[in-house]
């Protein structure tokens, strides 16, 4: 570890001179990092969750996954919007990732 930050190679690969792709580490590289996350639980049909998005300067990463139903998310301005129509309750994991979606 120097100046540079902290590297580590690939095995056989000189660390000095070695490309991102042989690095299998570098401190100073953007590392991808959960900024928030949460579940919506037992909701009802046809209502909507809303989660507010962090003002970074760029639209984040968001990713959901149902536990159970159908879930449709919509992003508009710096809002996350879930919604349902599937019978009974549903309930959806989300979080916000630090890097633009794309």
């Amino acid at each position: 570890m120097d100046a540079n930050g902290l590297k580590v190679s690939k095995p056989g690969v000189d660390v000095l001179t070695a490309s991102m792709a042989d690095l299998l580490l570098d401190s100073n590289a953007q590392m991808l990092q959960v900024l928030d996350s949460g579940v919506f639980a037992g909701v009802p049909q046809n209502a909507t969750r809303t989660v507010t998005l962090p003002d970074l300067g760029f639209v984040p990463l968001v990713y959901f996954y149902p536990a159970s139903g159908f879930i449709r998310a919509t992003f508009s301005g710096n809002t996350v919007e879930f919604f349902s129509e599937t019978a009974g309750t549903w309930s959806v994991y989300w979080a916000i990732f630090n890097v633009p979606r794309g």
